[in-house]
């Protein structure tokens, strides 16, 4: 399992640390990737546990695809707070201060 760590600086620029449970606490009986730690601190815990045994190359696209997951519903959530509850679904796109644009077809 640990072989495929070293990879993910390798596929995913920016990710320092894979935040890992390992077998045996709470009974656990597989390794359990729960977030992601950013080179700049940030963190990303996953909305749901990802399991992280087996071939690396399968595992590896489990953490994208939780990586992706979760962004888009943090994403979703900013989208409806700045709408003052309307919702993303009736705002075509939203200009930030740093003037990017997300347009809810992207997410």
């Amino acid at each position: 399992c640990f072989e495929g760590i070293k990879e993910m600086a390798l596929c995913f620029e920016g990710i320092k640390k894979l935040e890992m449970v390992l077998p045996g606490d709470n009974e656990r009986k597989q390794y359990l990737s729960m977030g992601i730690n950013a080179q700049d601190g940030e963190q990303l815990p996953f909305l749901n546990p990802v399991v992280t045994e087996g071939r690396p190359e399968e595992w590896l696209n489990r953490i994208e695809d939780a990586m992706f997951a979760t962004t888009k519903k943090h994403l979703y959530k900013v989208l409806e707070e700045c709408k003052g509850g309307s919702g993303p679904q009736n705002a075509s796109c939203m200009r930030t201060a740093h003037g990017v644009e997300v347009a809810k077809d992207s997410i």
